[in-house]
């Protein structure tokens, strides 16, 4: 029931100078920078259909006025909520045709982005040989261009796959790399899965009293953020948390409002996930 927190919610597409949606569009109807900035606000409140009709649009501009840069975002944006939604084929498809027009423009700031969220898929499919191989391709990419949001994100990708072998102290240090660069950009989507991320190993370390202090941060950050992705994360991990102190309760509570979050993000494949674990634990409808 552990699963993995994907680290590409904060992906490539927040290069981009990020403009408040409704009020800049119908003063530039045609902007396709405009309508990226829309996407990743939809997408952040995880409204996906409208996201996706976003980047769509932003695609669209992006391709008429030949912006390989924009079009290499949108694309990589898409990518980014096929693989919320469960759909890795599409999201490998995506990030790959976003690496492409990156390595013709010579990007190195795309490319890493790009190889990280490809790292993603792979770890999702439990290929971490290739995960690997992605992850540390970002991060030298990273590092050479002093990108330390870009830095920590590969660090918190790797520490995901420390975690997924079985190694939680080479997790713990990643995530606290991330955690504390996070903390000096002052940025509250990368501090929310750094601390989900730090109480699943104390959890599974047994230390429950700290992995409950971790998901409590991460919940209330991802609730000042409006990320129902991120809160469903926190109230998966919560209702793990609770089942492994006895307390299906809470267990059962927790896991009910993850499902309905998942739903209104438009992926049946979790929301029946839990709806399973429901039916195991004999949660009360």
């Amino acid at each position: 029931m552990d699963g993995i927190k994907a680290w590409v919610r904060a992906g490539v597409f927040l290069t981009f100078v990020f403009v408040t949606g409704h009020a800049a569009l119908a003063a530039e109807p045609a902007d396709a920078r405009q309508w990226n900035a829309l996407g990743l606000e939809q997408y952040q409140r995880g409204d996906f259909d409208a996201a996706i009709a976003s980047f769509q649009r932003t695609l669209e501009l992006a391709t008429s006025a030949a912006n390989k840069d924009l079009m290499a975002s949108a694309i990589g944006n898409l990518g980014n909520i096929y693989r919320a939604r469960g759909d890795l084929t599409h999201a490998e498809e995506m990030f790959s045709k976003a690496l492409k027009l990156y390595e013709e423009m010579g990007s190195k700031g795309g490319m890493a982005a790009s190889y990280g969220n490809l790292g993603v898929v792979y770890l999702a499919r439990e290929d971490s040989v290739h995960a690997e191989e992605m992850f540390l391709k970002a991060l030298m990419l990273n590092k050479e261009l002093d990108r330390k949001e870009g830095i920590a994100n590969q660090y918190g990708n790797l520490g995901n796959l420390y975690r997924a072998r079985g190694d939680l102290d080479r997790a713990e240090e990643m995530y606290r790399k991330t955690l504390k660069v996070f903390e000096e950009l002052k940025s509250k989507y990368g501090m929310a899965i750094s601390y989900g991320n730090l109480g699943i190993v104390y959890r599974q370390r047994g230390d429950f009293v700290r992995a409950e202090e971790m998901y409590a941060n991460a919940l209330k950050l991802d609730e000042e953020l409006g990320s129902k992705e991120g809160m469903a994360y926190d109230y998966r991990n919560l209702g793990v948390l609770h089942a492994k102190k006895g307390d299906m309760a809470k267990a059962c509570t927790h896991w009910r409002k993850a499902g309905n979050l998942w739903l209104e993000m438009g992926n049946p494949g979790k929301t029946g996930k839990y709806e399973g674990w429901l039916r195991t634990a004999n949660c009360p409808r």
